[in-house]
């Protein structure tokens, strides 16, 4: 027996919301979820796993090389479009029938966000900015992250590559994509101090305002945030929104972290010293050597 899929989400519907970790992208994808027209669950991560397809492990059973030899012959000339189709298709699965807007937030898709971009050339992208200090020093409280600067060298994990190169890596697509009307930029500080401007600026930029004159519930709904898999719980310890993390680096950090991370995002008021320009430079070496290249499997966990 089989069933048909309608796959008639469109294009312009979807969504992504670019942020790295710890930057308030749970927050802000809870509060479009509540719009009637919206759908944002937490963490799909299915464009990661689209993004690695076909890419087997030279060691495998399966035969890696044939593999990618009949990928070369059959698929890869159309694989971007095919990858574009499967994942329309999924969004429109997952979606409720009363929405039509699938909001995939996703914090690790900043290590493919320009793929993203070009395979999805309707999609809109809300880019979710915030003080690389705040986003590092909550890795510090919420995970317990050693940020000890000289530790970095020898302990360099999927973590550290998220709070080190997150924040760049999004910058630089913002910049390359100033002006595009499918790119809103977005600051944490900003939501936290003003959530109902801040979402009728983004409701604006992509035109949901017209569809639906029902405006968003701005809240925290608890029961539909205890219930997902992914995303920050500690919002469940919360009533209301509130601006208490913004600039908690300063109670959380110490002066040494402060003071690399400072140098590191390129926001030091000073230059560094030899010292700190020495240790910088084995970081950046550290997580050159760790990260794995694009011919390989994608290190998710």
């Amino acid at each position: 027996m089989t069933s048909s899929v309608d796959a008639s989400l469109q294009e312009e519907d979807i969504w992504f919301l670019i942020s790295p970790p710890r930057a308030g992208s749970t927050l802000l994808a809870h509060l479009l979820g509540n719009h009637p027209d919206i759908h944002a669950p937490t963490e799909p991560w299915i464009m990661l796993a689209l993004q690695q397809f076909g890419k087997i492990r030279t060691d495998h059973q399966f035969g890696a090389g044939h593999v990618d030899e009949a990928l070369q012959q059959s698929f890869n000339s159309k694989r971007d479009i095919l990858l574009a189709e499967f994942a329309r298709l999924y969004f429109s699965m997952a979606l409720p029938e009363d929405k039509f807007v699938f909001l995939d937030k996703t914090p690790r898709y900043f290590w493919i966000v320009d793929w993203l971009y070009s395979i999805f050339p309707k999609a809109r992208f809300l880019i979710l900015h915030r003080n690389p200090l705040d986003v590092v020093a909550s890795h510090k409280t919420t995970w317990g992250h050693n940020l000890d600067p000289t530790q970095l060298v020898a302990n360099t994990n999927t973590a550290s590559l998220d709070f080190l190169l997150a924040h760049g890596r999004i910058a630089e697509f913002a910049a390359r994509n100033q002006g595009s009307p499918r790119v809103l930029n977005v600051r944490y500080e900003d939501l936290v101090e003003n959530p109902s401007s801040e979402l009728q600026k983004i409701l604006s930029a992509f035109d949901l305002t017209k569809r639906r004159h029902k405006k968003p519930t701005v809240g925290i709904n608890r029961t539909a945030l205890s219930v997902e898999g992914f995303g920050d719980k500690k919002i469940l310890d919360t009533n209301s929104i509130h601006k208490g993390s913004v600039g908690s680096w300063r109670n959380v950090l110490t002066p040494q972290e402060a003071g690399f991370y400072s140098h590191w995002f390129g926001i030091a008021k000073s230059k560094p010293d030899a010292a700190t320009k020495s240790l910088i430079e084995e970081v950046k070496r550290s997580l050159a050597a760790r990260q794995v290249s694009d011919d390989e499997v994608l290190p998710l966990i």
